[in-house]
């Protein structure tokens, strides 16, 4: 997953104290601000407050949000993200890749690109929703039903137990899936056996069954 300035013109940069170094024109504009050079030294606390309607939207908790993103992102961490934005009464859908801004050698800030996900099919969305390495925002939950978007998301399943679950109910035998995963047969076993205690079931056949009937994958 790559989220870059080449694939959004939405972007901008934040320093260690939460104030935006950088802004590009689509950001601006997405946030409704009358130019980028103006969002140059504010807080994304007063971003969020021009930006989100607070009849959809309380601001100073997605601003909190936001920081604590930021601070993990500063520890050297890459973060993606699902969010949403009311945008004239039209909720927006985007994926935000969050990365640390170096300069020197040295974290300074938070780098951030959004991608607008509003003119890409269904079936993307979900497999952003249901990728457990995306993030998905606290006020995001409160607009869209994740559990019916992403099923999976409702067992926290974990990557490689996903990838484990897809070859099962394709009929591969464990150690086919040890093959094919390039793991060990005795790992796979320990993935299926997690995998049935996160669904709550006993048999391999009520797995197939509940991943079906609840289109988990």
């Amino acid at each position: 997953m790559n989220i870059t300035q080449e694939s959004s013109p939405i972007y901008g940069i934040k320093s260690k104290k939460n104030r935006y170094l950088e802004s590009s024109d689509g950001f601006s504009q997405l946030t409704q601000f009358p130019g980028k050079d103006l969002m140059i030294g504010i807080t994304d606390t007063e971003v969020c407050c021009h930006a989100y309607d607070s009849e959809h939207y309380a601001p100073e908790s997605i601003a909190e949000e936001h920081v604590l993103e930021d601070e993990a992102v500063m520890r050297g961490n890459n973060l993606f993200i699902f969010d949403t934005l009311v945008i004239h009464n039209q909720l927006t859908f985007f994926m935000i890749h969050k990365s640390p801004y170096v300069t020197h050698k040295s974290i300074e800030g938070a780098y951030f690109h959004m991608l607008p996900l509003n003119d890409v099919s269904p079936g993307v969305i979900k497999s952003y929703l249901s990728n457990p390495s995306v993030t998905i925002s606290e006020h995001t939950k409160k607009h869209i039903d994740v559990y019916q978007l992403a099923p999976s998301r409702r067992y926290d399943l974990t990557s490689r137990q996903l990838q484990c679950l897809n070859l099962l109910v394709k009929g591969y035998s464990a150690s086919d899936i040890a093959f094919e995963l390039n793991i060990s047969k005795r790992t796979v076993e320990c993935h299926i056996c997690t995998i049935k205690e996160k669904l709550d079931v006993r048999k391999i056949s009520e797995l197939v069954m509940k991943v079906f009937s609840e289109g988990i994958l």
